[in-house]
């Protein structure tokens, strides 16, 4: 097991044994230096494949076709073949097997494909050659996927233009692509944050943010911006967990409206993650009980339909 030089019971940090901690002994004094680690190591995240840039550069075209994003995809056939396997699960129905991806796109639509695309990227790129517990991966995947779904509800119930409720979806999707980066990558300081969180019985973001002196939230954003991701999805990522103001974007507000309302229902991103009770939130859904009640109905029916294809993504 690593050794942890922060003592999560107290969230305080204590001084080790400069042979049992090694490198980590700056740590122990110097908080910051987690922040500095986790800033080098989104520089070094890989850049979005070739393919996959080329799509979302496509799905921004007013001019571009289905046998474009075709095209795009037709040398990434990791990625074809995952979308096409996802596209021809029993969440999509479909009356007839898909077997083209301009097939896809005209069934679908070119949004919706990007968001797929997106994702399946995005998270490939983030997990690395980390390797989590099938049920901490299906924990992630319902949660990501409901809080798409929720996003997307909201962004509908709130009178958005269907382009906007795609991306308020992508938003969804992508929001904890930083928490999966922090798991991923620093495994043994994340279990210590969720220990240090669930001691205190505080929120786990608010426990990235003693321990590691930076959150999920803002990690997502840089990575978005290191992928050149629109700020339409980079910027709700980044405001997921801060509370609204005057300036908080209209997806911003929809992203962390979702987040609140599918961690509240009891589907977490991570074992022991507890929210609280958001009253900007709360303030800004207007929604009564029976309201929020029949849309987590609607999030749970999405999730349900969409868990055959977990294993794939």
């Amino acid at each position: 097991m690593a050794f942890w030089p922060f003592d999560a019971e107290n969230l305080k940090w204590r001084p080790c044994d400069r042979r049992a901690c090694g490198h980590f002994m700056a740590l122990a004094f110097d908080p910051g230096a987690i922040r500095r680690y986790v800033e080098r190591a989104i520089q070094d995240l890989p850049a979005l494949p070739a393919a996959v840039a080329k799509v979302l550069e496509l799905t921004q075209s007013e001019t571009a076709s289905s046998q474009d994003i075709e095209k795009a995809l037709a040398g990434d056939t990791a990625i074809a073949g995952k979308m096409l396997r996802v596209v021809n699960s029993a969440y999509y129905g479909l009356p007839h097997q898909v077997d083209s991806i301009g097939h896809a796109v005209v069934i679908l639509g070119m949004r919706q494909i990007r968001n797929l695309v997106l994702s399946l990227a995005a998270m490939s790129l983030v997990r690395g050659r980390a390797t989590l517990s099938p049920e901490a991966q299906l924990l992630f995947w319902r949660h990501s996927f409901g809080v798409g779904a929720s996003a997307q509800k909201l962004a509908e119930d709130h009178g958005a233009d269907a382009h906007t409720c795609d991306t308020a979806q992508l938003c969804g999707l992508l929001h904890d692509i930083g928490r999966l980066f922090l798991l991923c990558h620093f495994p043994d300081l994340y279990r210590a944050t969720v220990r240090a969180a669930e001691t205190q019985g505080i929120d786990l973001t608010d426990g990235e943010r003693v321990v590691l002196c930076i959150d999920h939230a803002e990690v997502g954003e840089a990575i978005c911006r290191a992928w050149s991701l629109p700020d339409a999805i980079a910027e709700p990522v980044g405001e997921h967990h801060t509370e609204f103001t005057d300036y908080t974007t209209f997806l911003g507000r929809v992203t962390r409206s979702a987040d609140w309302i599918v961690t509240s229902a009891g589907i977490p991103s991570v074992e022991g993650n507890m929210t609280h009770p958001c009253q900007d939130v709360i303030a800004w859904l207007k929604m009564g009980p029976d309201e929020i009640h029949a849309h987590i109905e609607h999030v749970n029916v999405r999730v349900t339909a969409a868990e055959e294809f977990f294993g794939i993504l």
